[in-house]
């Protein structure tokens, strides 16, 4: 499937910030909830609820289209074990 990228315009970038910043306040807030309920777990949120999960990303991915829905459309996060340490 090919994708066509938009142009960076000021106002989807704004978009794209302040859509950022929702996923992290969203992800911070619920953050004791989601260590509790998806311990090192990929999480799937639209419209701020949890829609699929999975340690696997690619059953989240399939739990995701069989909604209907394109990844690139909903929050996708991993609940890393906080005691270890990332390195990207």
């Amino acid at each position: 499937m090919a994708t066509t990228i938009p142009e960076l315009t000021p106002q989807l970038a704004e978009k794209l910030h302040k859509d950022a910043d929702a996923k992290q306040a969203f992800f911070v807030e619920h953050q004791d909830e989601f260590l509790k309920k998806y311990f090192k777990e990929f999480v799937a949120v639209r419209d701020r609820k949890v829609i699929a999960h999975s340690p696997d990303l690619s059953e989240v991915a399939r739990a995701v289209e069989r909604q209907g829905l394109d990844i690139r459309d909903i929050w996708l996060d991993y609940i890393a074990d906080p005691d270890e340490l990332w390195l990207l």
